[in-house]
């Protein structure tokens, strides 16, 4: 699915939210940070082979790669909120990981900045370090948040479709 998303017929815009750090910086306190990954060093550290976007999802020209991303979502710091008003975006499809810590982060506040875009959580397109974990959030806590878990082949075929309202 990756290598058409950004095509014409789609017309979707891609953004990468990569979490990048200076050596020796950590993530701002968090609230919520059962994982404890607030404190960790050495994860996501610039110039390093952990930060890097793999090769089969490199960005491509006119693709949109946010940074000074300061906690776990993908909103903190970067100036997605602006992108996302400046297109008129109406549906948001999210990949990554970790599912519950970064795209939950990302699905609460997308949810509570924008209560009219639709998201879309990739269920193929998201992991966990557990399936029991990827899970909890797919089925319990992001419905709770508006969110509504897709495949990538439903997103997929939501793209082509321009009349697909979510």
């Amino acid at each position: 699915i990756r290598h058409t998303w950004n095509n014409s017929e789609s017309g979707a815009l891609v953004i990468f939210s990569p979490v990048v750090m200076k050596a020796g910086e950590q993530f701002e306190d968090e609230d919520y940070d059962p994982h404890g990954y607030s404190a960790m060093k050495g994860l996501f550290t610039e110039d390093t082979w952990n930060c890097n976007i793999i090769q089969e999802l490199e960005p491509k020209s006119g693709e949109i790669v946010l940074g000074n991303r300061t906690n776990f979502s993908a909103f903190q710091g970067t100036g997605l909120a602006s992108i996302l008003k400046q297109n008129g975006i109406i549906r948001v499809f999210i990949g990554g990981f970790l599912t519950n810590v970064c795209i939950d982060e990302t699905v609460r506040e997308m949810n509570f900045l924008f209560p009219d875009i639709s998201i879309f959580p990739l269920l193929d397109g998201c992991a966990s370090k557990s399936l029991r974990e990827h899970e909890h959030c797919t089925q319990i806590v992001f419905p709770m948040f508006g969110a509504k878990c897709v495949t990538c082949a439903e997103a997929w075929s939501m793209l082509r479709k321009s009349d697909t309202i979510a």
